[in-house]
């Protein structure tokens, strides 16, 4: 019996520890119900005409030792296009004030998901190219950063508007906020803002157009385009829904032939033993061969 106080000695395993619970992978989701979701919340299918040329976003002449990034071709243009289709078919919604896109959150630069933000897909759909983020970095004489970004006109980062961006070099789309929501404009940049700067942590809740009218109004000076009815991607989504009806039972028959063929080797492999102590021969079972 063990002593009033004494100490239990300590064991040379070491503690129990739950395991990590596995982390669920999340289902995605199919372009048409996103479309869905972001029509009940007011957006509208708002189609481009594709440029026949790359369009200036810049605007004016670069700093000495500031270039352009390469211009896209071929199959490189192309898969910016279909990106920025991909994402133009989950509509868009527009607020009142100056007419601002908001596309899907999953292009919002606030959200995760996909790493090419609304406004760089907007950027190259137009003009061909786009600013490169994380490249090395470039100053001028006076050290200010020259790296070109991607400024919003509007101060809504999630907007994905043409005419509301602008790609100019990182001090001056830096300067673009010093202005703040009661300041006065003084950042010297030629193209002026189109509203005044708000923090980032400051919450806001924008009026939305509901009516087709009012997009086409605030929409004036925007690249030429078209509103879609909210049914006119119905027969591509029904064809998509069928394309993966269709993947989901190939990978169930797989599933099913993969475990008929475990299931048969196991048997064979279970005979093979007994044959090998009996030294009987294997007889093969016409269920081997089903």
């Amino acid at each position: 019996m063990a002593k009033t106080g004494s100490k239990t000695p300590a064991s040379d395993d070491p503690p129990c520890t739950p395991p990590k619970p596995k982390k669920i992978p999340k289902a995605k989701r199919a372009s048409g119900s996103l479309r869905k979701a972001n029509l009940r919340r007011g957006a509208f299918l708002i189609e481009f005409q594709t440029p026949p040329a790359a369009v200036d976003v810049v605007q004016r002449e670069l700093a000495v030792g500031v270039e352009k990034g390469p211009m896209l071709t071929g199959k490189d243009l192309q898969s910016a296009r279909d990106q920025y289709r991909t994402m133009e078919r989950k509509g868009f919604r527009v607020t009142k004030d100056i007419g601002c896109l908001i596309p899907d959150e999953q292009y919002c630069t606030y959200q995760q998901g996909h790493t090419v933000k609304g406004h760089q897909r907007t950027i190259t759909f137009f003009a061909h190219w786009c600013p490169k983020q994380g490249s090395s970095a470039i100053r001028n004489e006076h050290g200010w950063p020259c790296n070109l970004q991607v400024s919003h006109l509007c101060h809504r980062r999630s907007c994905c508007r043409l005419d509301h961006l602008i790609v100019e070099e990182q001090w001056r789309n830096v300067k673009r906020n010093f202005c703040g929501s009661t300041g006065s404009c003084d950042c010297g940049n030629p193209i002026k803002c189109l509203r005044r700067y708000t923090s980032q942590d400051t919450a806001e809740l924008p009026d939305f157009c509901l009516t087709e009218e009012e997009v086409s109004e605030v929409m004036v000076g925007a690249p030429t385009f078209v509103i879609h009815p909210p049914s006119r991607y119905e027969n591509r989504d029904d064809k998509s829904k069928q394309r993966k009806l269709a993947k989901d039972k190939r990978k169930r028959n797989q599933e099913l032939h993969e475990h008929k063929t475990a299931r048969k080797q196991s048997r064979l492999a279970a005979r093979s033993d007994v044959a090998v102590v009996t030294g009987e021969p294997v007889a093969e079972s016409s269920d081997d061969f089903m």
